[in-house]
């Protein structure tokens, strides 16, 4: 993943990027947020390859920065397990928000898999920084008993509510 960023309201645009480490491949699904003091922080997944056509279900990764985007530290959130074939879990679709002065929630979709990567349930996990990035809390399952919940988008109002939409699919005849 890299970042796109300009100084001077879009004129001119330079790329950095995240740098987490070489045990990630790829990375995809960004999302970016900023707090009130302007740091920010940018969601992707980590992908790591174990074969030429097959990778590792992702990892969720949240990299921070309080210099505008030039430099990035990162942090893994969650590990996902297994590959989109076997049983695992399926890391997908991370969204961030933030709010005051180092603070930032990401959420996003676990999706269980079983035998021969057959669908088995999705939740959606929320983990929350207080401290710019430095550390996160441990997920927690945010959508309750659901079986079915899809891409979530975390917003925070002004008041300081945070507010996560997402898709249910549990009950697909209810109008």
């Amino acid at each position: 993943s890299r970042a796109h960023v300009s100084f001077d309201g879009g004129q001119t645009w330079t790329e950095y990027p995240l740098n987490s480490n070489s045990a990630y491949q790829a990375s995809g699904d960004p999302s970016v947020a900023f707090d009130d003091s302007g740091h920010a922080y940018y969601g992707t997944l980590g992908f790591r390859f174990v074969g030429p056509v097959n990778a590792q279900n992702p990892d969720v990764l949240v990299a921070n920065s309080g210099d505008g985007g030039k430099s990035w530290a990162v942090s893994r959130i969650a590990q996902g397990s297994g590959v989109e074939t076997s049983v695992g879990d399926l890391l997908d679709k991370e969204y961030v928000a933030a709010w005051g002065r180092g603070n930032a929630i990401v959420t996003f979709g676990d999706f269980r898999l079983g035998q021969k990567g057959s669908f088995e349930s999705a939740r959606i996990y929320a983990s929350v920084t207080h401290d710019a990035g430095t550390t996160w809390s441990k997920p927690r399952v945010i959508s309750g008993d659901l079986d079915g919940a899809f891409v979530s988008v975390p917003t925070v109002a002004a008041d300081g509510r945070i507010y996560v939409a997402f898709l249910n699919t549990d009950d697909l005849t209810t109008g």
